[in-house]
């Protein structure tokens, strides 16, 4: 047995690993799906430096059955992230026969590097497979799991592009950062993807046959679980909110609805809804709750959550976010107006306006304003002065 402080790094990223997947399976959150996928990305890049750890600190020679642990997990990681994007949404509710197709070559590899392994390692009399196509084979693997982790993360990329307009249509606040942690993840994933497909085919080229050029995948897998563990779990950014595609949802059931309540149901300013809709934000200030959702504001209004996303967006011209948004940020420009408040910060008047995120509040504003906060200040105190 070897220990040294790269396969101590190495053993601690897999640990690691299999404690999220612990925290995830007793984790209590409505959309199972999604939950289940984040829990295989874990679970296969965990079991990859485990299988790594083993063989590198020599355990596998002591227990040659160990090297049976050498599956294609990057495959099942890669696939297991896109579907975690899908049904976080949901894009969809269920598998399709495509997502169902993309674990054949997971299972199709598992199978031959079962058969490939038990033969070197297990069999006593001569091998039934020959040296040559065993290198065909790992060399295959290894090559198709790095062309799908690439395809698998343009594909994932673009349904994140997709997402935060799903999002914005059912929370007034959300943390762009999640988003913004998963692209980066994607991208970063990508850009090693692509340095090892050119590593591994000059390695192969000038026949350069070391070991320790694969410290540097494995290193790098147990820094992604690392990333992940900080980034996605201690400041909770793995998991995207659990929300319904609402653009599904009216085409499902707003039709249902104007149908079944003719006359009282219109997607127009001179509804009754929408005049409740209005009073409750300039009357009641509703906008001012933190955790205001459209689920929250349909229910309070007694009317499907796809009638109010379809009404909002048809009498105002914007989603759900931009329209609670704007509320808050003219109640912020009213207390930046107002003297008794100049001693206090922009951020805490942000929050009292009904913002809960700093990243939020500044993004929205420089957009829907044109400049940041902090100017805006600067542009009141100038106007003051020449008044």
């Amino acid at each position: 047995m070897s220990w040294t402080f790269l396969n101590i790094l190495i053993l601690f990223g897999a640990l690691q690993g299999f404690i999220l997947v612990l925290i995830l399976i007793f984790k209590k959150e409505d959309n199972k799906k999604a939950r289940l996928f984040l829990t295989l990305i874990l679970f296969g890049l965990s079991m990859n430096l485990l299988y790594y750890f083993f063989i590198v600190s020599n355990f596998s020679k002591t227990y040659p059955f160990l090297k049976l642990l050498y599956l294609p997990w990057s495959i099942l990681a890669a696939l297991s992230f896109y579907l975690y994007i899908v049904f976080t949404a949901p894009f969809q509710t269920k598998l399709s026969v495509i997502n169902k197709i993309g674990f054949i070559p997971f299972i199709v590899f598992s199978v031959i590097l079962i058969m490939v392994n038990c033969d070197i390692y297990f069999s006593s009399s001569s091998k039934y497979f020959s040296v040559h196509f065993i290198n065909i084979i790992y060399l295959s693997e290894e090559y198709f799991a790095m062309i799908f982790a690439l395809f698998m993360g343009y594909l994932s990329y673009k349904k994140l592009n997709e997402l935060e307009p799903q999002i914005q249509q059912q929370f007034s606040n959300y943390n762009k950062s999640k988003l913004q942690f998963h692209k980066r993840l994607i991208i970063v994933v990508l850009i090693f993807c692509l340095i090892w497909v050119a590593v591994v085919t000059y390695t192969k080229i000038n026949n350069i046959d070391s070991f320790s050029i694969y410290f540097s995948i494995w290193l790098f897998i147990a820094f992604v679980i690392h990333w992940i563990s900080w980034t996605g779990f201690i400041k909770d950014e793995a998991l995207l909110p659990v929300f319904e595609n609402t653009k599904v949802l009216e085409d499902a059931f707003v039709i249902e609805d104007l149908s079944q309540n003719k006359g009282t149901l219109k997607l127009s300013k001179d509804s009754e809804y929408y005049k409740s809709l209005i009073s409750l934000f300039e009357k009641d200030q509703i906008y001012l709750q933190p955790d205001l959702s459209l689920k929250t504001l349909s229910d309070k209004l007694g009317i499907s959550k796809s009638y109010l996303s379809a009404l909002i967006n048809k009498t105002t011209d914007k989603n759900f976010y931009h329209f609670v948004n704007s509320y808050r940020t003219e109640h912020l420009i009213r207390l930046l107006k107002e003297k008794k408040n100049k001693n206090f910060t922009i951020l805490s008047l942000a929050y009292e306006s009904g913002f809960n995120s700093k990243s939020t509040f500044q993004a929205f504003f420089k957009k829907n304003k044109g400049v940041t906060p902090t100017q805006f200040i600067k542009t009141l105190e100038l106007n003051e002065t020449l008044m």
